[in-house]
Order: structure tokens, then C-alpha cells, then sequence
């Protein structure tokens, strides 16, 4: 039935038109039917993995319908079947892969700034956005740094008692 409805497309195109469409139909069948499995799972199992606690229960059956397609894969073509999806994914990269990319610096989450005691560092701000505060990269407080006003704040002391706290 299928072969009767697409061969006026076929007869209509160049080989190598035709052998690109059916390259791009394989890839999005692979990922048919692998859902379709992952659906059939589902559905066995009495799971809902609409959930997270429902893909997390059953972490290692995904896995194992997925690892297949992801292994007979090359990494650009995962790239391309998971582009426009609502997939979340990234392949693995090491930290030195991850800062030496352009788009790392590019975020306006991660910048290089002064760390006292250290020098220059990458680092990454805060993703929360709220009113008057900076998601922008910050420095990490120094170790110590504020003990003197938290134990002035906590003993409701005024200072000159903390000076035999700490060694000569």
C-alpha cells in the first residue's frame, strides 16, 4: 500500500532524490519505532512517563530501548534527528571542551572574573532572575571573610570580646 502511494512520487525524481528522502524516512522511522516501543512499555509497565517520577522509576528499561538507536548513531546525526525536538540533551564534554567553546563565554550566565586569593576563573552566575539582583558571575566569598559579623550578629556582641576567639 505504501509503495503504490509513493511511487508517483518516485518516478518524479532523480535517484539521488529519492535515496535522500528515504535516508531522512529511515532516521525518522528509527525514531518511531523506538517510541513506539517506549509507548508499548509504558503502557505494560502501568507507567506514565509524562512524569519524571515516572521516567526515573523506570530509568534503566528507557535506557536500554534508547542505547541501541544512540549507539548506531554518529553524533552529528543525533544532533540533527534531536534538533526542533523538546528533547534536553547535550552530548558529554570534559570542562577544558566546555570552556574553550566560544558559546560558554557567550552565555550571559558565564564570565571570567577576579577570585581573590586565586586569580581569574570562569564561573557562572545565578539562573534565577529577581527583581534587583545580578544573575551576572560573582566572585565566592573569601573562607573567613565574614566570620567576624556573623559571630558579632549570632553572640550579640559588639566586637572587642571576639579578639581572644582567634590566635595571636
Amino acid at each position: 500500500m505504501i509503495a503504490a502511494l509513493l511511487a508517483p512520487w518516485f518516478a518524479g525524481h532523480t535517484t539521488a532524490e529519492v535515496s535522500k528522502a528515504l535516508a531522512g524516512t529511515s532516521v525518522l522511522w528509527e525514531r518511531y519505532r523506538t517510541f513506539a516501543e517506549l509507548a508499548a512499555v509504558e503502557r505494560a509497565l502501568g507507567a506514565d512517563f509524562a512524569t519524571d517520577a515516572g521516567r526515573y522509576e523506570h530509568r534503566e528499561v528507557i535506557a536500554a530501548l534508547l542505547a541501541p538507536w544512540f549507539a548506531g548513531h554518529t553524533t552529528a546525526e543525533v544532533s540533527k534527528a534531536l534538533a526542533g525536538t523538546s528533547v534536553l540533551w547535550e552530548r558529554y564534554r570534559t570542562f577544558a571542551e566546555l570552556a574553550a567553546d566560544p558559546a560558554t563565554l557567550a552565555n550571559p550566565l558565564v564570565g571570567l572574573v577576579g577570585q581573590p586569593g586565586i586569580g581569574e576563573i570562569l564561573a557562572t552566575g545565578t539562573p534565577l532572575a529577581q527583581p534587583g539582583t545580578s544573575q551576572s558571575p560573582v566572585p565566592a566569598p573569601v573562607l573567613g571573610a565574614d566570620t567576624d559579623a556573623v559571630l558579632r550578629e549570632r553572640l550579640q556582641e559588639d566586637g572587642g570580646s571576639l579578639g581572644g576567639l582567634w590566635p595571636a
